[in-house]
């Protein structure tokens, strides 16, 4: 079951046709399949299984993506996926690579006003404004898709690295917990950090870190890695703890 609704996933990530999701896929999807199967002893049983699950899912995926072909009357389905992957690196005046060129706009507008205020940003509820040279207009616009761009922009430096330190150490939970004996609990805890890289390699074109939808199943996940984990926690101290008078040393 779980097996068909990835394909079922699998299916509305390629007729999204959103490069962004299928670069994180590309990175995501071997990242897992081989820390799940891995080497060593029983290798070769897990990476039979890897094989069915994925010869199952991309399966229903080609299936249900040819019959959404056809309904909707796509011909030339191949060539749409292959030129709209292509025209990821692009900078060709087309409609394919119009995408891009937007989001050029959006760095150099970016990186100008991070130049003047790269530590601590311009604050989260900032306006970008940015001219289009072609068309000759001013957008205004509150994101940037690229989010690690987008949070240097508002956030700063600090911010920034902040980010990158969260990411790193809720990958790093999940990945240590995928190894744990127990089935369910490394099944979670894989899940969590396959997801992470899927959501760090997506948000280098878009900025899903910024909407609902995304990090509320990204937050649950690693919640569900946390508790499983049970990993040592910090201690804050605000101040030290006074000392009692009557423990106080007498002066003489």
């Amino acid at each position: 079951g779980w097996t068909l609704l990835m394909g079922l996933f699998l299916l509305h990530q390629t007729i999204s046709f959103s490069r962004g999701y299928w670069l994180g896929l590309i990175a995501a999807l071997p990242w897992t399949s081989f820390a799940y199967a891995g080497r060593g002893p029983g290798a070769a049983a897990r990476w039979r299984r890897v094989g069915a699950v994925a010869v199952l899912a991309f399966s229903l995926a080609a299936v249900t993506t040819a019959a959404t072909a056809l309904a909707f009357g796509w011909t030339d389905l191949p060539q749409m996926i292959g030129t709209r992957f292509s025209s990821s690196f692009s900078t060709k005046n087309s409609s394919e690579s119009a995408s891009n060129m937007e989001r050029l706009l959006e760095y150099a507008a970016s990186f100008r006003l991070i130049r003047e205020t790269p530590w601590f940003g311009r604050g989260m509820g900032y306006e970008l404004r940015i001219r289009n040279p072609v068309f000759h207009v001013v957008t205004r616009q509150w994101f940037v898709h690229h989010t690690y761009l987008w949070i240097w922009l508002k956030q700063g430096l600090v911010g920034l690295v902040l980010l990158l330190v969260l990411l790193w150490q809720a990958w790093r939970l999940g990945a240590r917990g995928a190894r744990a004996p127990d089935d369910e609990h490394a099944a979670w805890c894989l899940t969590a950090a396959g997801a992470t890289l899927y959501l760090t390699v997506v948000d280098l074109t878009t900025f899903h870190l910024a909407e609902v939808n995304a990090t509320t199943y990204q937050s649950v996940l690693w919640g569900f890695a946390l508790a499983l984990s049970r990993p040592a926690h910090w201690q804050l101290v605000w101040r030290v703890q006074p000392v009692p008078a009557n423990a106080m040393p007498r002066q003489a």
